[in-house]
């Protein structure tokens, strides 16, 4: 059974699609699905560290000029994309003997009987993802056991029309609600007031919806820390500063900046940066002249950090349904208008403390909340 990953990652979008894709890839994959992607060659995409995890990444050409406004090139050139992702889809005809039902035994029916990992790190928006797809069998219009996942807030249902004669079923990951879809797998992870609602006349009634954070995309890791968990009692000792993988408005550095004025050296703080953040070499410089101060780059122990921590700051996105996973205490800004409304309704809940949006949160504001934890 072979799926294809329809998403992209740039310097100026980020990398939280392709990151939480690349999640249920690794679980699809445990669950005896072959992966491949589909992405946009872009300035800092992920197409090499796809390859590393072992995925095949089919790339599309290169947009010159246009990171800037990349969703709306998307937008308005969605058949483009639609045609070249076809011909992808289409090439499978010719390689049949590739097209293999890998490790799954169709007979058995059930979502706990068919796929229960047995280190039980998969999640359960995968696992209903790897039912769907195996009971889709040959049902594209070539005969192929081909299954589609888009993960793009430029294409909708316009664009999975196209890609519908030629695939058996098709899963789309979205936030924002503001446009219709034809899938018939819908995923939110985020947290919203309206989350019941969100989708009303924008998805089929015969659409499977999965919404809230019980359905989040976590990497194994983050199942295997949350078992030796350690009870935090309060007091700050370490703090994880973490702003997604490219963090094009260097909201890190008025994070270091803030901490800089506690005067705190005894506090250790660890610093994440992603391998396309454009700060790299002015992040490091800075840690090495804080005391107590450690630089990580690309981490694949994000789950050990946060475990560790007793406190981070950081943005919106995937990270935050793994530091509330992780029962990690956040102070939360938003670095995108998509967070927005997700990190309000968790700041009225008390699950995180939200500052405001990047542009409009003054340094002040971080540091007098920090100030604030530290003195109760």
């Amino acid at each position: 059974m072979k799926v294809f990953i329809r998403a992209d990652a740039s310097t100026q979008i980020g990398t939280g699609h392709v990151m939480r894709c690349l999640t249920l890839a690794g679980d699809l994959k445990l669950l005896g699905m072959e992966v491949s992607f589909i992405s946009r060659v872009l300035p800092g995409d992920l197409c090499d560290y796809v390859e590393s995890k072992g995925f095949k990444v089919y790339r599309l050409n290169t947009v010159e000029n246009r990171d800037g406004d990349y969703w709306e090139w998307l937008t308005e050139n969605w058949l483009e994309d639609a045609r070249k992702t076809q011909e992808i889809l289409l090439k499978q005809v010719t390689d049949r003997a590739d097209i293999t039902n890998i490790n799954i035994n169709e007979e058995r029916s059930g979502l706990n009987k068919t796929f229960t990992d047995p280190a039980d790190t998969t999640n359960i928006s995968s696992r209903i993802a790897a039912e769907l797809f195996s009971a889709a069998g040959s049902s594209s219009k070539a005969g192929l056991s081909l299954n589609l996942v888009v993960d793009s807030y430029a294409l909708d249902s316009k664009w999975e029309k196209y890609q519908r004669p030629y695939v058996g079923k098709l899963m789309v990951l979205d936030d924002l609600a503001d446009r219709p879809h034809d899938c018939d797998l819908l995923l939110d992870q985020n947290y919203y007031r309206n989350m019941d609602r969100r989708y009303e006349g924008l998805v089929s009634s015969a659409c499977k919806m999965l919404l809230g954070p019980q359905y989040a995309l976590l990497r194994p890791e983050f199942h295997q820390a949350k078992k030796d968990l350690r009870k935090r009692d309060g007091k700050i000792r370490r703090i994880l500063v973490f702003f997604g993988g490219s963090d094009p408005t260097n909201e890190t550095k008025k994070a270091l900046e803030a901490i800089q004025l506690l005067n705190r050296p005894e506090i250790a703080v660890d610093v994440v940066v992603g391998a396309t953040n454009p700060h790299q070499e002015e992040i490091k410089k800075l840690c090495s002249e804080m005391p107590n101060t450690t630089y990580h780059c690309q981490v694949e122990n994000m789950a050990e950090l946060m475990a560790a921590a007793d406190l981070a700051i950081g943005a919106g996105g995937t990270a935050t349904w793994e530091r509330l996973y992780l029962e990690l205490p956040t102070i939360a800004i938003a670095v995108a208008e998509n967070q927005v409304e997700t990190l309000e309704a968790l700041g009225e809940v008390g699950m995180v403390w939200y500052l405001g949006k990047n542009n409009g949160m003054p340094l002040k504001s971080l540091v007098n909340k920090l100030k604030d934890l530290f003195s109760n």
